[in-house]
């Protein structure tokens, strides 16, 4: 499999286009950064500050978050509070109010200029599906989406899930690493194009991951079934105990260590 065929296959391909920083974004806007200064829909936003914002996100259910280059930390908090600081760029000085829209976080202007959020940090109810998205930032999720469906994806950022209990967890990136650790879920679907996955701990039901040239590695988990897929890079299960295994590379190495059960391994 040359490389060009494993981005198609793994459906990240679409994710470099946004890695330079020059994109579209969902809602259907011209978004660029050039040495340090953002512009959206050829409007330069020279005016930079965070806005703390205390939302009711009680009966949507779901929350969906994209930014540009900044990143998304959020914490679950059981208590069901959902305090958030949100980097606001705007045209005006001050500009800028931050709301969910649908269930989706979004800003808008108080003056008739343009604003857009680009940074996002704080803690939100434990019990909300999550769709968050970035092209050059990180996503950090700690202790949250429990019984719901999380997606996530990077273009170059990092992602990492830990202490959650989700539903189902469905990670892409193109260059950026997945780290899932301390959390559990009946499935996890981790496709990355040279970044690395690792998955640390926890009780699954599938863990499916697939990589053109990053390395995958499954360790000390309990899982019904484990898919890895890879190009050129390395596949690992250290320790824990899986039913089934199938662990597929062009020219990377496979390695159970540490004592790793698998019931069944398949090619």
């Amino acid at each position: 499999m040359n490389r060009t065929a494993a981005l198609t296959l793994l459906g990240v391909a679409p994710l470099l286009a946004v890695a330079c920083m020059e994109h579209g974004s969902r809602l259907g806007h011209d978004v660029s950064m050039h040495d340090g200064k953002l512009s959206i829909d050829g409007v330069e936003l020279p005016h930079e500050r965070w806005v703390d914002a205390q939302l009711d996100a009680s009966g949507g259910g779901s929350l969906a978050i994209d930014t540009a280059s900044g990143s998304i930390e959020l914490t679950g908090d059981p208590a069901g509070a959902c305090a958030l600081s949100v980097r606001v760029y705007s045209e005006h000085e001050g500009d800028g109010e931050v709301y969910l829209d649908g269930g989706r976080l979004a800003v808008r202007s108080q003056r008739g200029g343009k604003v857009f959020l680009d940074g996002v940090r704080g803690t939100i109810p434990q019990g909300l599906a999550l769709e968050l998205a970035t092209a050059s930032g990180e996503i950090v999720l700690e202790r949250a989406g429990q019984g719901r469906d999380c997606e996530l994806s990077t273009a170059s950022g990092g992602v990492v899930v830990r202490g959650s209990e989700p539903s189902g967890i469905r990670v892409r990136t193109a260059s950026g690493d997945v780290l899932v650790e301390a959390t559990s879920s009946r499935s996890l679907q981790a496709s990355t194009a040279s970044g690395d996955v690792s998955v640390n701990g926890g009780a699954w039901g599938t863990i499916r991951s697939e990589t053109a040239s990053g390395r995958l590695r499954v360790a000390g988990c309990t899982a019904d079934s484990v898919e890895l897929d890879s190009a050129s890079g390395d596949l690992v299960i250290s320790g824990g105990h899986c039913k089934r295994a199938r662990l597929d590379t062009a020219s990377g190495d496979v390695e159970l260590l540490d004592g790793a059960q698998v019931d069944r391994v398949e090619e």
